[in-house]
């Protein structure tokens, strides 16, 4: 998949608490 660095840290920042 193409995603940014920034989106996917972000996910992973919400995704695990």
């Amino acid at each position: 998949f193409r995603i940014n660095a920034g989106n996917l840290f972000a996910f992973v920042l919400f995704a695990s608490p």
